[in-house]
């Protein structure tokens, strides 16, 4: 199942990256960006800096600081989502004791 979700994250960050094309609207190193968001999906935080490390994303301090402040935002908003989902749909989907 990793395996198929690693996949999945990977396949959906190349399409939006060929629709988007955010190296025409003037992201710099945004192959990397790109890289480094597939990272943090797949594996996490660690990823992500390591791809910056490789990319050298580390020495624009501004692009770096803005793509982890995103991940932090969509990671918070996730883990929100991930919690207060299940026990919303608990409600309208509450198997009744027989």
């Amino acid at each position: 199942m990793f395996l198929v979700g690693a996949l999945a994250t990977v396949a959906g960050i190349l399409i939006s990256y060929h629709f988007i094309e955010p190296q025409n609207h003037g992201i710099q190193k945004a192959f990397a960006v790109a890289a480094m968001y597939t990272g943090s999906y797949i594996g996490g935080v660690a990823n992500l800096n390591a791809v910056a490390l490789q990319y050298e994303v580390t020495k624009n301090g501004t692009l770096f600081a803005a793509v982890n402040a995103a991940d932090n935002i969509i990671t918070i908003v996730w883990i929100i989502l991930t919690l207060t989902i299940p026990p919303l749909l608990q409600r309208f989907f509450h198997e009744k004791n027989k």
